[in-house]
């Protein structure tokens, strides 16, 4: 079943406090919900309670309020409805916002909402929920925007799935010219709760609540001078946490032959991890032309190296200029399946931006984004070390090329697929 719903804010019909709504999340306590219009569902039980359910638009904040939700709700005509899947951005532009949701039929397996709006750029958000048990989980979002002055259009897309999500960053002209893509994982950092004590062991439990991110063979190999066969050979996991000072990084690397660097040594033929920070924001200008060299003034490749005999990372700036880092701190330990890497960035250092996340991942659920690749640099031979092989969390077939860099979201309490807007979730 298909539903359309066309509104123009500011048409109110009732208005509510979310506070009074069922399952209503402290995050939007301070905030009013108006109900602008609601679609019938055809007598659809979308989260199998037995009570049908509505699709409702409203409008959000008492001052300048600009941000419009949908609403799934159980609750009866006329009740306060419960925000299950808050998912609708602004409404700014000259045009009114077309709402367009998809039910599948007898029972609903899965829906799909979009949205878009605007007036010389014409912006689209998508999302697909799908069915979990009971409940609904977000499987995937997107959002383009089309500026129709160029023809150009940018477009992320993201996948989720058991925790992971997957992203394929694209820019396309209307006449199919002019195409790029790049694929990468996403690294959601939340924030630290607990200390951490970097020794390289990885065991605090402040580490337990951030969400594994697994990185292997199958996703993102950038160098392959001998054959990756097995997850064995090389691969690893990331965790990340953050605090208003700090961004903290747990890699846990699986390798079958560790060669690890003397004291002095440059690392960079031994076994090390890579990391590419790029602080510009949207990896696209304004003309949505992409981004495909690095800026020295905004983008910093680190290397973080291990070194034999010690629980000491060295770590070394690789670009723009080579040099240390002293305002990284780290340290690893050899376990029995490779190795454990703990760090520590200054958030200065990184330039997490809030703007940016605004720009383009407009759910409340974000406090900053940065362009971010992790890579793990492989050596196999202690007699002759060598770079083997390059595992990354992105496709970065250019040296630093922010395009094709991945993302770190700093997120205010958990993962884009585990919430939507802090409110009980149909998911």
């Amino acid at each position: 079943m298909r539903c359309v719903l066309k509104h123009l804010l500011p048409a109110l019909l009732a208005g509510w406090s979310s506070t009074a709504a069922p399952g209503g999340g402290g995050s939007n306590a301070t905030l009013k919900d108006e109900i602008v219009e609601c679609v019938d569902l055809g007598e659809r039980d979308l989260d199998g309670d037995g009570v049908q359910d509505l699709a409702c638009v409203t409008r959000r904040g008492d001052e300048e309020p600009r941000r419009a939700v949908v609403v799934l709700s159980s609750a009866p005509a006329g009740a306060p409805p419960a925000l299950d899947v808050p998912i609708l951005h602004c409404c700014g532009g000259m045009l009114p916002i077309q709402l367009e949701m998809m039910v599948d039929d007898h029972p609903p397996e899965a829906f799909e909402v979009s949205e878009s709006a605007g007036s010389n750029s014409m912006w689209t958000y998508a999302y697909r929920f799908e069915r979990a048990g009971s409940r609904f989980r977000l499987a995937s979002e997107s959002k383009s925007v089309l500026d129709r002055n160029t023809g150009m259009t940018a477009k992320v897309l993201t996948r989720y799935e058991r925790g992971v999500g997957r992203s394929t960053r694209t820019v396309s002209h209307d006449d199919d010219s002019e195409s790029r893509w790049a694929e990468f994982l996403n690294v959601y950092a939340l924030p630290r709760k607990g200390a951490i004590k970097l020794d390289g062991n990885g065991r605090d439990a402040a580490w337990q609540r951030a969400p594994r991110l697994p990185v292997g063979r199958a996703d993102h190999i950038i160098f392959e001078r001998s054959t990756l066969e097995t997850n064995e050979d090389l691969s690893y996991s990331l965790r990340a946490l953050w605090d208003e000072g700090f961004l903290y990084l747990l890699i846990e690397l699986t390798d079958d032959v560790v060669v690890l660097a003397a004291p002095g040594k440059n690392g960079v033929r031994h076994d090390h991890v890579e990391l590419w920070f790029d602080r510009a924001g949207p990896p696209w200008d304004e003309a949505f032309a992409p981004r495909m060299e690095p800026e020295p003034a905004k983008t910093i490749q680190l290397g973080l190296v291990p070194i034999r005999g010690t629980h000491k990372v060295q770590v070394l700036r690789w670009f723009p200029d080579e040099g240390d880092l002293p305002e990284v701190t780290a340290a690893y330990r050899k376990t029995a399946t490779g190795y454990t890497i703990e760090a520590r960035f200054p958030l200065d250092l990184i330039g997490a931006s809030a703007s940016y996340a605004d720009e383009f991942y407009v759910r409340e659920l974000r406090k900053g984004l940065v362009n971010l690749t992790v890579v793990a640099s492989d050596a196999d031979d202690p007699a002759a070390p060598r770079q083997e092989s390059m595992i990354a969390t992105s496709s970065l077939k250019h040296r630093g090329a922010p395009f094709e860099m991945g993302l770190l979201h700093l997120m205010k309490s958990t993962t884009p697929d585990t919430v939507d807007g802090g409110n009980t979730a149909s998911r």
